[in-house]
């Protein structure tokens, strides 16, 4: 949806502390739109949304 950070469809589970379909479905929406993307300057994020959260649910954060 927004350059790097989209959603990747091809996406596999790696660890059961990742975050399913449902929950991401119920994150996603809560999540602010980029400042590029709205035309207001900066730059693309860098990482898929998904998968940094997928990454603190993983350390345990």
């Amino acid at each position: 949806m927004y350059g790097n950070a989209a959603d990747h469809p091809d996406r596999v589970r790696r660890y059961p502390s990742d975050m399913t379909d449902a929950e991401w479905a119920a994150v996603r929406p809560l999540l602010p739109v980029p400042a590029w993307f709205q035309g207001r300057g900066g730059r693309p994020e860098g990482y898929c949304h998904r998968q940094l959260f997928d990454a603190i649910s993983w350390t345990g954060g």
